[in-house]
């Protein structure tokens, strides 16, 4: 039997995930995930990990009264707490290319904006896609009506404890899941099943559009220390790639664009091959 043993949401784009034990999900995702990117000013262009490991030295956490705070582990800055829905307007910024992709998005908040500046050492604006801008997942894969925030292209990341035991088996130091960033994690199953998935659903909501998640350099940061691994790539292009990819876990898509609903630690995953 599969279960659901991990149900992760990173509210900005590149920084350290948050864990539930419960989560609300439409469309577009898990609420709030990948709901915020950096943006550099001198040029509009995203910031990711794969240019700033560093930002792996943030922590993200949901306070009680439902605002995000981030916070430096390594310096002497004070947390920056974000209010998830401010009232106001917002400044509204030119198109943006979110990979091949191209966005309206919208300046959260002069106090983030200078938070962040002063973290990253340049000038940098954290946004959101405009209310009224809909990015649609790559329609080789997604029925039109699926769309997605800033993840790099599809609302749902799915991997599997077994696929990341036999990884581990062939490392010298084992990797935790958060390597690979995924919004569920699941017990149970064969290693690499979910590469050849027809359906899943997991409690009542059920996913399609299953797509082999090809893995970027990403994968060689440490999430705690933001130190760079020589190890894993080697090892996963060696037992791991199809053509001139290396695969770990699968994209997904809500089976219904108009489908929301709720997704629990311990939920049962039903799947087909």
């Amino acid at each position: 039997m599969k279960t659901l043993s991990k149900i992760i949401i990173y509210p900005i784009k590149s920084l350290p995930g948050i864990t539930l034990r419960t989560s609300k999900l439409n469309a577009y995702g898990l609420v709030n995930d990948r709901r915020f990117m950096l943006l550099r000013t001198a040029d509009n262009t995203m910031i990711t990990l794969r240019q700033f490991p560093g930002l792996y030295n943030l922590t993200v956490a949901l306070t009680d009264n439902g605002q995000l705070s981030v916070g430096n582990r390594l310096g002497d800055m004070p947390v920056l707490h974000i209010d998830l829905n401010p009232k106001g307007s917002f400044e509204n910024l030119p198109e943006v290319k979110v990979w091949d992709d191209l966005v309206k998005v919208q300046s959260w908040s002069d106090e983030a904006n200078s938070w962040f500046s002063y973290f990253l050492n340049f000038q940098c604006k954290l946004v959101r896609l405009h209310p009224k801008c809909h990015r649609q997942v790559d329609t080789r894969y997604a029925i039109p009506g699926q769309g997605v925030h800033f993840p790099d292209g599809f609302p749902f990341l799915v991997c599997s404890e077994a696929t990341l035991e036999e990884l581990n088996s062939r490392l010298n130091k084992p990797v935790s899941i958060l390597r690979f960033r995924p919004n569920f994690v699941f017990t149970g199953g064969k290693a690499g099943e979910e590469m050849s998935w027809k359906s899943l659903a997991i409690g009542n909501m059920r996913f399609t559009s299953f797509k082999p998640c090809a893995r970027c350099q990403v994968i060689r940061i440490h999430p705690q220390t933001a130190q760079l691994d020589d190890e894993i790539i080697p090892i996963m292009t060696r037992h791991y790639q199809l053509g001139n990819k290396i695969l770990f876990g699968v994209n997904a898509c809500l089976a219904h664009p108009k489908d929301s609903g709720h997704v629990n630690l311990g939920d049962a995953l039903v799947t087909t091959t």
